[in-house]
C-alpha cells in the first residue's frame, strides 16, 4: 500500500509539473528579466515556447539555445510591439513554427519611474505609451485573433496602477490601459472559452529597474510588506503559471495582485 501510496505521489508530482504539455505559448519582452523567467517556467513545465524581444538578438538566441539544450521546443521574434505590423508578424511566425498558440503573455513593456511629470518631454511620453498603451492593445488584438478556443491570455500590469505614486504619472497610466483591456475583452473572449486575466506585480528584487539598487534601499522597500521581503520573478511565476492552468478555466476578468500585500 505504501508504495502504491508514493507511485501515485510520484505520478501527481509530475502531471503538475508537466501541466503545460502540448501548449504552444507566446510571451512577449523575453528576453530577459520576467518574462525570461516565464519562458523557462513555462518550458520546464512542458510548454513550448515562443518568446520575443525588441533589440538584442543575441540575448534571445542565447536564451533559445539554452532552453532548446534543456529538452524544450523554443524559439525568438524579434519586433517592436508599439509597430502593429511586427506584432502581427510576430504571430504569424509563431504559428508557421508550431500551428497554435493556446497562451499569450503579454509582459513586453517600457518604464519610466521616478519622474516628475513637469521633467517628461513629449518624446519620453509617447515612447512609454507607444508600448504600454498601443503594443499592449496590439498583442491583444492579435491574440484575440489568433489564440486557440480554452486559451489563456495574460496581462503582466504593475501595482503602479492601483497604488499613487509621485514620480510615475506616465508610466502608472500607460500601465492602466492594460487592466481596462482585460476587463473588456475578457467579456469578448468568454464566447470562445478564452480567459483573460491580469497579473499584477509589485517590486522585483530581481527584476525591473530596482533589480540595481543599492542593498539599503532594497531593505527599505521590503519594509512595506508584512513579509519583509521583496518579490522576486518566482512569485509572479507561480501566479501566471496559475492562470494558464486548467485550474483557473472560470477565472477571467481578473487582476492577481502578487505584491505580498505591499504598499507600494
Amino acid at each position: 500500500m505504501a508504495g502504491q501510496r508514493n507511485l501515485y505521489r510520484t505520478q501527481h508530482q509530475r502531471n503538475l509539473i508537466m501541466r503545460m504539455t502540448n501548449k504552444v505559448v507566446l510571451i512577449t519582452g523575453a528576453s530577459r528579466g520576467l518574462g525570461l523567467s516565464l519562458a523557462r517556467r513555462f518550458a520546464r513545465e512542458g510548454a513550448s515556447v515562443a518568446l520575443t524581444y525588441n533589440t538584442d538578438a543575441a540575448a534571445a538566441d542565447r536564451n533559445v539555445e539554452a532552453l532548446v539544450a534543456e529538452g524544450a521546443q523554443a524559439m525568438a521574434i524579434g519586433g517592436d510591439i508599439s509597430d502593429p505590423d511586427a506584432v502581427k508578424a510576430i504571430f504569424a511566425a509563431v504559428l508557421a513554427r508550431f500551428g497554435r498558440i493556446d497562451i499569450v503573455v503579454a509582459n513586453a513593456g517600457r518604464e519610466l519611474i521616478d519622474t516628475p511629470i513637469t521633467e517628461i518631454d513629449n518624446a519620453m511620453f509617447e515612447a512609454v505609451t507607444k508600448t504600454n498603451v498601443f503594443g499592449t492593445f496590439y498583442t491583444l488584438r492579435e491574440s484575440a485573433r489568433h489564440v486557440t478556443d480554452g486559451g489563456r491570455i495574460i496581462v503582466i500590469s504593475s501595482t503602479t496602477t492601483i497604488v499613487p505614486n509621485a514620480g510615475f504619472t506616465a508610466y502608472a497610466g500607460s500601465k492602466a490601459a492594460g487592466r481596462l483591456y482585460v476587463e473588456c475583452l475578457a467579456q469578448e473572449m468568454g464566447k470562445r472559452n478564452v480567459t483573460v486575466n491580469g497579473v499584477v506585480p509589485g517590486p522585483l528584487r530581481d527584476a525591473g529597474v530596482i533589480a540595481n539598487l543599492q542593498e539599503n534601499d532594497y531593505q527599505a522597500l521590503a519594509q512595506l510588506s508584512p513579509f519583509a521581503r521583496l518579490g522576486s520573478v518566482a512569485d509572479v511565476e507561480g501566479a501566471v503559471l496559475f492562470l494558464a492552468s486548467d485550474d483557473a478555466a472560470w477565472i477571467s476578468g481578473h487582476h492577481l495582485v502578487v505584491n505580498g500585500a505591499a504598499k507600494v
